[in-house]
């Protein structure tokens, strides 16, 4: 049974009217028909199972039938990687909603392929600041990257949209407040599961995923200076999208069992 994407306030009176993509797709690659059962959800935590009322390749009608549970994860996990290809951003998106990820913050480092997205941020290497306007080709990709997004967050049945925030400088994340972790080799880096054990339940984690070269010495030791913990995720070395979604997927099964308590 597929899920569907219902912006908050688009259902009256417990029926809803879905057109363009969602509408075709429902329609033609689903060949869903009047009658039958979708799940619905609106991206801010609710989740509904809904019954087909009329079908057509331009528009799909149908009515609410009853809630479905959705419990997000016990961590709130901010995804901050870095500005890289853009496969593998596009990657990270998809795969890390999946996991459970709350929100996407990209950040320019030294190391980030720029050419990719010419963010007019400075690279954030030791005494650098964050400053400059967004970018004029992220603002243009930005619609695929929350499709993206979307699409990820209806394929794996959660009841909410991870918010996705422009880019920003290395430093200027570190200066925000919050526990911050970084995945990069360290004679102090312990396994994510050591640090997520130590998690209370509603905590928030900035979890940091450098480009495909890794952080420059100077930004591990902007890190440390600013108080940051280092992680690993076991022995292998990862791409930077399957770190994040891997990160992700770690905080959030670890977080399944203070659920319970």
């Amino acid at each position: 049974m597929s899920q569907h994407y219902l912006p908050p306030g688009s259902v009256k009176d417990g029926r809803f009217l879905l057109s363009g993509d969602a509408a075709e797709h429902i329609s033609r690659v689903l060949r869903a028909r009047p009658g039958d059962t979708i799940r619905v959800f609106d991206g801010v935590g609710g989740r509904s199972l809904a019954e087909l009322e009329e079908v057509s390749r331009s528009s799909v009608a149908g009515r609410v039938t009853g809630p479905l549970p959705w419990s997000p994860p016990a961590f709130r996990t901010v995804v901050c990687h870095a500005v890289t290809a853009r496969a593998a951003l596009e990657e990270t998106l998809r795969r890390a909603t999946e996991a459970g990820a709350a929100e996407f913050r990209p950040f320019v480092s030294e190391r980030s392929q720029p050419g990719r997205i010419r963010a007019a941020l400075p690279a954030v290497g030791a005494g650098s600041s964050a400053t400059g306007r967004i970018d004029e080709e992220w603002e243009k990709r930005r619609g695929r990257y929350v499709g993206i997004i979307l699409s990820a967050a209806e394929q794996c049945e959660r009841g909410d949209l991870p918010l996705l925030r422009p880019p920003a400088g290395f430093r200027e994340l570190l200066d925000m407040p919050g526990r911050k972790l970084i995945g990069a080799p360290s004679p102090s880096a312990k396994p994510l599961t050591e640090l997520a054990a130590g998690l209370a339940a509603g905590a928030e984690v900035m979890v940091f995923i450098g480009p495909e070269g890794g952080f420059s010495p100077a930004e591990l030791e902007l890190a440390e200076r600013k108080g940051a913990e280092f992680f690993t995720l076991g022995p292998t070395v990862l791409r930077a999208e399957n770190a994040a979604a891997a990160a992700a997927a770690v905080l959030a099964c670890a977080g399944e069992s203070l659920k319970k308590e």
